[in-house]
């Protein structure tokens, strides 16, 4: 059990370190032109598109999340 335990860590991990790659590559790509990124600063508008960004990111993430478990759930019912 102690072996199951340490690979379901391992995996969240993964994951979320994948959403946090998929997160800031998404959202600078959008927010972020790239003809000022040596600037340094962050202008108001790049701040804002990036606060939403992140928030629709997150919100549409939990959407998905929700909607795997219902799925899931209802499958494993169906196999009961």
């Amino acid at each position: 059990m102690q072996g199951m335990a340490a690979w379901e860590q391992e995996l969240a991990q993964e994951v979320e370190s994948d959403f946090r790659r998929r997160l800031i590559s998404s959202c600078k790509e959008k927010c972020i032109s790239p003809l000022y990124l040596q600037d340094g600063d962050l202008n108001k508008g790049e701040a804002v598109c990036l606060d939403r960004c992140v928030h629709k990111f997150m919100q549409t993430n939990l959407l998905i999340q929700k909607t795997a478990g219902e799925i899931g759930g209802r499958i494993m019912g169906s196999m009961e």
